[in-house]
């Protein structure tokens, strides 16, 4: 999930829309590796009628009698002409079968909100430690134990140009790479702030005067993080499961229409039709 949303800032893309590529590529899977499948099972059916009339007529060629001719089978009732709105089951079932997979990932979406870890649904601000300032000025902050191995540096806006800033203070505080994406408004994460140990640390930025910057914690980031690579994998997961829902109940549906007039015809020759 962090790669999805890393790609999504580089690309100033919606973070639903990298979300939603990754699930496409994901039943495309699912989609290819069913069709194969299919295929294999028909070619290997196909093949397996192949193989049962060829020894079939090796049989009769063998054993059979050209002055016994062979004694004629009952003819088998021809299956009725029905109209195709009178088949069943009928067409509105393969609209519903479409409406599984978002009905399975609606139902996922659900689980999340109500266990409160739905990314769409719990972007939170972090917590700030130090005052908002912007290019070319400074500001002092105190860091207490609890932060001091959890801060990162927000700027804002999001998309104007690099970020140039110093910390100083007690020991050898500095800025690193950050670990998890976040953003929460215009802000955005840039660095995550490395700290030896609480204390009071003087954050320095230049650049222009329309950018601003902030420290804050970054728990909210990683727990936001987290509940985003839930959502990731609990629509995948449950798109997957309803795509191939999807897939085997058209497959049956398709099948049970295409024979419903052999099976019309069948039970007319049991119940003793004329017809």
């Amino acid at each position: 999930m962090s790669t999805v949303l890393i790609l999504t800032e580089w690309f100033a893309v919606p973070v639903w829309l990298g979300v939603l590529s990754s699930i496409t590529v994901a039943l495309s899977f699912w989609a290819t590796l069913v069709i194969v499948v299919t295929v294999a099972i028909m070619r290997g059916n196909h093949m397996s009628r192949m193989r049962t009339d060829r020894m079939r007529a090796i049989q009769a060629a063998h054993y059979g009698h050209p002055l016994v001719p062979p004694r004629p089978s009952p003819p088998r009732p021809l299956p009725p002409k029905v109209p195709a709105k009178d088949l069943r089951p009928r067409r509105l079932w393969f609209g519903a079968a479409l409406l599984l997979p978002p009905g399975f990932m609606g139902v996922g979406l659900l689980v999340l909100t109500l266990t409160g870890a739905n990314a769409f649904m719990s972007s939170e601000p972090p917590e700030l430690v130090s005052e908002v300032i912007v290019g070319g000025e400074s500001t002092t902050m105190t860091v207490i134990s609890e932060d001091a191995p959890s801060l990162g540096l927000y700027a804002s806006p999001v998309d104007s140009g690099a970020t140039y800033c110093s910390i100083d203070g007690p020991g050898y505080p500095r800025l690193t790479e950050r670990e998890v994406p976040h953003s929460w408004d215009e802000w955005r994460l840039e660095y995550a702030v490395q700290v030896d140990a609480p204390g009071r640390y003087t954050l320095t930025c230049d650049g222009p005067s329309d950018r601003s910057y902030v420290v804050a914690e970054t728990r909210t980031a990683a727990k936001n993080d987290d509940h985003g690579a839930a959502t990731a994998l609990t629509l995948m997961l449950s798109g997957s499961v309803g795509f191939l829902s999807m897939l085997v109940t058209v497959i049956i549906l398709g099948v049970r229409r295409g024979t419903y007039p052999e099976r019309v015809a069948g039970q007319r020759h049991r119940a003793g039709s004329p017809h």
